[in-house]
């Protein structure tokens, strides 16, 4: 029935009536979160003797992150703030406190406060996103005597306390009657203030309640000064079980600022920092990561950071590196370095592609005539060759390297390595895109590749420094990746790129990693892994990654801004 004849059949009046009911139902008003005692322990109350705790944030289950956890049921308290008219609340704080796992408050009146467990902080804050979402991380609060169990809980807007009430739990209601604070409530009044938890997980797969509230006040969502805007985006991480991670943002806007981080779309509790830390990591910390920034003028969302966490084993190997770049001109060269570990020595096939590269949809010109050499540690040549022998076809085949035409002019070779360090060189008739790829072959052999490089100029869209490389065997395997540029002219090379930046990359094209300027915290390990060190402040790039076994992988080094010029990546294997 449309509208039209619905209006026909009734009174006139009547349909008039309805008309001007209809705002009042589109905004009708939701119960609003009853105003309760705040009771004789609020953590800044005038009679409180002992120090603000030491740690105000929305986990409540420990005092410094990273440490013991307070006695107690986990417990994931999460919810929204809005209005009496539905809307959200962004940037509203609100403030938690209760009793620890024994029944006993963080507070200087309560009889009982030298048992108090010191693990647990007592009190936290949230601040609520864009959407009025808000989460805490804390126990199940304790009972005593004369109280049901309950929490404590206030509402600030703008620094204005807008209400002050608590939540009370289902399991206890054959006791609400004769509680002195829900005695005096009823219908929906109460049932605002009523939480059924239900039996979970946190994000690491701990056991924990979880219970989710809306808080309705009487206020009205105000804008005022700038929305906050990101100028940097957390970064992509890829680790292995029990190492760290951080996801940083900056932003910027009108203060206050607060920050709620995600993960997978769920609230991380006590995550409201621009650096989110992820410490002693599992497989369940996997996921997409993200943050939401905001004020009273609004919020805004990060990109999503994807964080992989694989298991670290010992029965992978470092097979092959293929690194495509660009040659400048016809007297440019491209350098591919690796170590072989082992007295037995390592047989490895070395190919330099340019004119094959066009079946494999790479745009641009292309080396049409490349030609291979190798060099020892003592930088005496060891082999050489312009076109290669089609007898190694089936070799090709046996390391899944990809066809050569057997008239083409590509280069190819086998030699074997002595433990120690050799390169590759490429060198064209003319300026293009080229690629030099080495495999290490199963020839019985014990000793493998453990550290593989190359060198190349880096310009912008097909010019960029790709170095594939593939980790053969079960589990993960832990590897210091760089982007070296300004550390060359150190090396009396000519033009080095001022500002390279790595992103590593899946079969899948999935980014799994970035870095743009090297952390100095890296310093040990490359010392430790015989990598020449690099100046504090430089704007190499150097990451550790963890990556998962029986898969290929691509490191990208661009310049950033858009700069050209000579990079070296590497590749090494860490223990």
């Amino acid at each position: 029935m449309t509208s039209r004849l619905f209006f026909g059949l009734v009174p006139f009046k009547l349909a008039a009536a309805l008309v001007a009911a209809f705002p009042a139902l589109l905004h009708a008003q939701l119960t609003r979160t009853p105003s309760l005692t705040e009771g004789p322990f609020y953590t800044f109350n005038s009679s409180q003797r002992l120090p603000a705790p030491a740690d105000q944030d929305a986990d409540l289950t420990t005092i410094v992150p990273g440490s013991s956890a307070a006695q107690g049921t986990l417990f994931l308290l999460s919810g929204t703030l809005v209005n009496l008219q539905g809307i959200p609340l962004a940037g509203a704080v609100i403030e938690l406190w209760h009793t620890d796992n024994g029944g006993v408050y963080y507070h200087s009146s309560d009889s009982l406060v030298s048992r108090r467990d010191t693990l647990f902080q007592g009190f936290g804050r949230a601040t609520t996103d864009s959407s009025g979402r808000f989460a805490f991380r804390t126990v199940r609060p304790g009972l005593y005597t004369g109280r049901i169990r309950h929490f404590h809980l206030k509402v600030k807007i703008n620094g204005g306390e807008v209400l002050t009430s608590q939540f009370v739990f289902e399991d206890q209601r054959s006791s609400f009657s004769s509680d002195n604070v829900t005695s005096s409530l009823s219908g929906a009044s109460l049932e605002a203030i009523v939480l059924n938890p239900s039996l979970g997980t946190d994000a690491n797969g701990n056991s924990a309640l979880l219970a989710t509230k809306q808080i309705v006040v009487n206020a009205t969502a105000s804008v005022s000064g700038t929305a906050p805007s990101l100028t940097t985006q957390p970064s992509p991480a890829a680790i292995g079980v029990g190492q760290s991670t951080a996801f940083s943002v900056t932003a910027s806007g009108s203060s206050p600022l607060s920050y709620q981080w995600y993960k997978d779309g769920v609230a991380l509790v006590g995550a409201n920092a621009d650096t989110y830390t992820l410490s002693a990591a599992t497989t369940n910390s996997a996921g997409a990561y993200t943050v939401v920034v905001a004020n009273s003028a609004g919020s805004v969302t990060s990109a999503a950071a994807s964080l992989s966490v694989t298991p670290i084993t010992t029965t992978h190997v470092l097979s092959n590196l293929s690194t495509r770049a660009y040659l400048p001109s016809s007297t440019g060269v491209m350098i591919a370095g690796f170590i072989v570990q082992g007295s037995d020595g390592k047989r490895v096939l070395v190919r330099a592609v340019g004119p094959t590269l066009s079946s494999l949809n790479v745009a641009g010109s292309l080396v049409s005539d490349p030609r291979l050499e190798i060099y020892d540690a003592n930088g005496t040549k060891v082999a050489e060759n312009d076109s290669w022998d089609p007898a190694l076809s089936s070799l090709f085949s046996s390391l899944g390297a990809f066809a050569l035409p057997s008239s083409s002019e590509d280069a190819a070779l086998t030699v074997t390595l002595g433990n120690g360090s050799a390169t590759a060189q490429l060198r064209g008739d003319s300026a293009g895109v080229a690629l030099i790829e080495a495999y290490g072959t199963s020839d019985g052999s014990t000793a493998r590749l453990i550290n593989l490089s190359s060198r190349a100029y880096v310009g912008g869209g097909e010019a960029a420094l790709i170095a594939g490389f593939i980790i053969t065997g079960n589990g993960g395997k832990q590897l210091l990746i760089r982007g070296i540029g300004p550390k060359l002219t150190d090396f009396q090379v000519s033009g080095a790129l001022s500002d390279p930046k790595i992103e590593v990359y899946n079969s899948a094209g999935v980014k799994l990693a970035e870095n743009d300027n090297w952390d100095a915290s890296l310093a040990q390990s490359f010392r430790q892994l015989g990598a020449f060190d690099l100046p504090t402040g430089s704007k190499d790039a150097a990451m550790v990654v963890t990556l998962p076994a029986g898969a290929a992988y691509t490191a990208v080094i661009t310049g950033v801004g858009g700069v050209t010029g000579e990079a070296l990546v590497e590749l090494y294997e860490l223990p």
